[in-house]
């Protein structure tokens, strides 16, 4: 791969959209990390958007090499978008989804193929591939890192039939570093 084809903070990012359709791309971040104050991420779907279709993409190398605490996380695919419609994340290939982490919550800056943040839903989650491994977990705190994230407060999450891996490791040292398949925050309604 020719590094000057990445993209350095963010591949794809919607706000205020209805009826978008991402699909059949190849979204490359930046394979030696970014030392930034944000995290790093593949799609990015935020406020105002509904019915958005992420479909059939291969996300990978999203990565913040962050050392000083706290850091920030990467994160694959987020989404964020309005609940009044439904969305749909399938048939997409995360893999290479690299941060120190910052804590052992689902709701902190962490690495996530996948993030659902506080008080969102009305998705489905189908068929997708998420592999996250390496040593890269800080070891100055207890953290974490999952292939998919699902925030406090959610709802009408459907999720189903998708293949999670994740073997993430400390840099070094010892903490109290977790992996995780899936995290699911505070009184979720899945």
């Amino acid at each position: 791969m020719n590094i000057s084809s990445a993209v350095d903070l963010g591949g794809i990012t919607l706000s205020y959209t209805d009826n978008v359709l991402i699909q059949g791309n190849e979204i490359i971040g930046n394979t030696t990390g970014l030392n930034v104050n944000s995290f790093p991420y593949g799609i990015y779907v935020s406020t105002g958007s509904t019915n958005t279709q992420m479909r059939k993409n291969i996300i990978h190398d999203w990565n913040q090499i962050g050392n000083a605490f706290p850091s920030s996380g990467a994160i694959g695919i987020y989404y964020g978008g309005d609940v009044s419609a439904p969305s749909e994340i399938s048939n997409n290939s995360v893999f290479n989804i690299k941060g120190p982490g910052q804590n052992l919550s689902v709701t902190g800056a962490n690495p996530f193929g996948i993030y659902i943040p506080n008080s969102e839903g009305n998705l489905k989650i189908y068929h997708n591939t998420v592999f996250m491994n390496g040593a890269y977990l800080t070891n100055i705190a207890d953290v974490m890192s999952s292939c998919i994230g699902i925030g406090n407060n959610t709802s009408n999450i459907d999720l189903k039939d998708n293949i999670l891996k994740n073997s993430s490791q400390l840099v070094s040292g010892t903490s109290n570093a977790k992996s995780y398949a899936i995290t699911v925050g505070t009184t979720p309604q899945v």
